[in-house]
């Protein structure tokens, strides 16, 4: 009998700890498993950083980044099209027709 009330009395302590937006029966079965709850929270952890590493890939480039971006394009678009002025037809760029 003990320790059912110990059980009782750890319950609402680290229910009182449960952060905004958490679940209370979760809040509930991680006191009674401190291991458990470690656990669980470094899995969150991960998962914010993961959550937090794609947002900042999906991020939108700056105007300068931008801007670099479409340089690098004209010119590589600049280059393709100047060879192929150049050449006068399949035949001529290795092609078999």
């Amino acid at each position: 009998m003990p320790g059912v009330l110990m059980v009782c009395a750890v319950v609402p302590w680290h229910t009182a700890d449960a952060q905004e937006g958490e679940d209370p029966a979760m809040t509930t079965a991680l006191a009674q498993c401190p291991d458990a709850a470690r656990f669980v929270r470094a899995q969150q952890a991960d998962k914010a950083r993961a959550e937090a590493a794609q947002s900042a890939a999906n991020a939108t480039p700056s105007a300068p980044e931008l801007r670099a971006r479409l340089m690098a394009m004209e010119r590589a678009d600049r280059q393709v099209r100047g060879r192929h002025k150049k050449t006068k037809g399949p035949q001529n760029a290795g092609l078999l027709v």
